[in-house]
């Protein structure tokens, strides 16, 4: 996993079982709930670091 390769941990989460709670509360799966929290964090993670993903090039700029 990320975490275990050493990515910061704020990029890291685990499950707390609140997922678990909220899927059968609501009815839903607890994949869903990590799905949320998922496209929350590379939310906050692009807007954090706006700059510096965007210098990085596609691997097509780089042909000749």
């Amino acid at each position: 996993s990320l975490c275990s390769a050493g990515v910061t941990t704020r990029t890291c989460f685990t499950m707390t079982g609140a997922e678990l709670r909220l899927s059968k509360y609501f009815g839903n799966s607890a994949k869903f709930w990590l799905g949320l929290q998922d496209g929350y964090d590379i939310e906050e993670e692009l807007s954090a670091r706006k700059g510096e993903y965007q210098k990085i090039k596609k691997r097509n700029d780089y042909a000749a």
